[in-house]
């Protein structure tokens, strides 16, 4: 039934040919992790709608993309509808009609769309869209949202390379820019991944293959030698390089610049399960989507084992965020273990907060990726590590006792250790910078007089004492001490 939409009809499809393979699998890893915190930032669990008012209602929210203002666009999947997201969490539908399907081009709430999936916003705030149900490219002109179809031909699905509307497209699926302004498609039914380049010369779109040679299979190679299998999410690091969530081989693969070499990054293809490990002794299930951040960190939606896996460069994987099998919608961190119920196309900001598009949940949920266990002294990896001094005049045996001053980060709490001769309590190591919300808290008695410091353990700068305040300006101790990006 269309109304279940694509991506539900991908995951029968892996079903179907995974079989009683799957189980055995799911068995052999239930990875779950709970440091980051997950919150629900748009929607409500369970509920779909496509109010605009309060937190919004979705409709299957499939793919996601940010400007350069913050603003989150979501494409709202189930409601053939275009909907924007501000920091302030204000959701408006800027593009589209809930609940009628079509290919019209025109000025925003006028058009229409047909099951829209991938986005990506370019470096004027234009939005792009992976018109799945009709096979195209759209693009929103920023502000007015007019809205035009770029490349691809409404209902005609085809693997055709070319200008404009002489190109085609079989369920374009994700999209993604790369640093010189050229865009990036994964093909989903063509098995390939295609780059469309702007020709000044001819006004146009040019539509080209770069990787897969339109055959399902898992072969890696350079351009079109190589193979995928329903290649779904798509991710472009700072170097211009590729990489992909190859859903139908359970794989994550890396396409290079330049040459366009394919290698499979993490994963064995046509194995599935959750697994934890190096490289190709990984294994995932139904990888939906893949955002990369500037340490080249790959973050995947592990579709059909409703969690969130991180890549490091080095390739290890490991469960971050959700419970392998575990369908929910739960946020939460520490003991509480967050639920996703299939997530899809993610974004990542420069905080390192994912957002993702919870697609059965008909929810957009945010995970505070930074907000890390504390790591000991001797490692240095991170670029920004503090530590807090909390100094007490008029000490007292009530702070000596009872209190061990903390931060709170993210709301994730970061305790030091008192010690019982002295006075003064260190917190260490933290990724300061990507904290969202940053505050010190004091226990105990607070009728004496209290003073903050922090410093910056990589340049030794040392802030001016905060003065008798539980909770301090996050972008005042930043701004007064490190060096942020």
């Amino acid at each position: 039934m269309r109304g279940k939409g694509k991506s539900m009809r991908r995951k029968t499809l892996r079903f179907e040919m995974l079989g009683t393979a799957c189980a055995a699998m799911m068995a052999l890893h239930s990875g779950a992790a709970t440091a980051q915190l997950v919150t629900t930032f748009a929607g409500k669990a369970d509920t779909p709608g496509a109010a605009d008012a309060g937190q919004g209602l979705f409709r299957q929210p499939a793919g996601s993309a940010l400007d350069g203002a913050g603003n989150l666009y979501v494409s709202d999947y189930g409601n053939h509808t275009i909907r924007r997201i501000t920091p302030a969490g204000v959701v408006t539908t800027i593009a589209g009609s809930a609940g009628i399907a079509g290919s019209t081009d025109a000025i925003g709430t006028k058009a229409r769309f047909y099951y829209p999936e991938g986005l990506a916003v370019d470096s004027q705030g234009n939005v792009y869209v992976a018109d799945d149900g009709n096979h195209t490219i759209r693009r929103l002109e920023a502000s007015t949202w007019n809205v035009t179809t770029i490349a691809g031909s409404a209902g005609s699905a085809g693997n055709q390379d070319g200008y404009g509307a002489a190109a085609r497209f079989h369920s374009p699926a994700s999209l993604g820019f790369d640093s010189s302004g050229f865009l990036y498609v994964t093909d989903y039914y063509n098995h390939s991944i295609r780059m469309l380049s702007f020709d000044t010369s001819h006004q146009q779109w040019y539509v080209a293959t770069i990787a897969g040679s339109g055959s399902p299979g898992s072969a890696d190679a350079n351009g079109t030698s190589a193979q995928f299998r329903y290649p779904f999410g798509l991710a472009i690091d700072r170097s211009s390089n590729l990489y992909v969530a190859d859903y139908g081989n359970n794989t994550i693969r890396m396409v290079t610049s330049g040459a366009r070499t394919v290698t499979t990054l993490a994963g064995t293809a046509g194995t599935s399960g959750s697994v934890d490990g190096f490289r190709a002794s990984a294994r995932f299930y139904g990888p939906g989507g893949v955002a990369v951040d500037n340490a080249g960190n790959v973050f995947v939606t592990d579709s059909l084992n409703q969690t969130i896996r991180r890549i490091t460069p080095d390739g290890r994987v490991t469960t971050i965020v959700g419970s392998a099998g575990n369908a929910g919608e739960v946020d939460g961190a520490g003991t509480v273990i967050p639920r996703f119920h299939d997530p899809l196309l993610a974004t990542l900001d420069d905080r390192g907060n994912l957002y993702v598009p919870d697609y059965s949940g008909h929810t957009i949920r945010k995970v505070a990726l930074r907000v890390l266990p504390l790591v000991a002294k001797d490692q240095t990896q991170t670029s920004y590590r503090f530590m807090a001094t909390l100094s007490y005049s008029g000490y007292s045996s009530d702070v000596q006792g009872f209190g061990t001053p903390h931060l709170l980060a993210d709301n994730v709490g970061y305790f030091g250790t008192a010690d019982p001769d002295s006075a003064d309590v260190v917190v260490k190591m933290i990724d300061f910078c990507r904290a969202n919300n940053w505050s010190v808290y004091i226990g105990g008695t607070t009728d004496i007089n209290t003073s903050v410091t922090i410093t910056d353990t990589l340049t030794g700068r040392v802030s001016v004492p905060f003065v008798n305040t539980l909770g301090h300006d996050f972008q005042l101790i930043k701004n007064a001490v490190f060096t942020c990006p």
